[in-house]
């Protein structure tokens, strides 16, 4: 996985400047199977997967296998069994040597999650809009 982040001073050989609001942005890519010696990528087609579960008395994390898209993550695909509403926050770490998003749910009425069964719908999508397409369910 890797950052490429383009910064709005860049110009071009005719001084062109890159259009840009922000002092820089930020893109997330990966080369599954690259060849480093070639200029042709492997499109990324494997589905995301959640690789695991934490807990933290209060918070939730939910681990998944690659970064996923940010847009995907809210009551509509991760809640609570019980009816209990929810918060999330969707961030990215390295865990085990590459980059992987982590949501952190934790309940609205501030109880603690430990007990809570959530289910992770198989709507969530990552960067490259491939759906996880199963329904998971795990108590804290």
């Amino acid at each position: 996985m890797y950052i490429l982040r383009l910064y709005a001073g860049i110009t071009d050989e005719e001084g062109n400047k890159l259009y840009e609001t922000a002092p820089y942005v930020d893109y997330i890519f990966t080369t599954y199977y690259q060849d480093h010696n070639g200029d042709t990528l492997e499109i990324d087609f494997r589905a995301p997967s959640i690789d695991h579960y934490e807990t933290d008395g209060v918070y939730g994390r939910i681990y998944f296998s690659e970064p996923i898209d940010h847009n995907t993550v809210g009551p509509a695909t991760i809640y609570a069994t019980s009816g209990k509403q929810l918060t999330y926050q969707v961030g990215e770490v390295m865990y085990n040597g590459k980059l992987v998003s982590v949501v952190v749910v934790s309940r609205v009425d501030g109880n603690n999650i430990a007990g809570t069964t959530v289910r992770i719908t198989g709507a969530i999508k990552d960067l490259a809009g491939n759906i996880k397409g199963y329904l998971s369910t795990h108590t804290f």
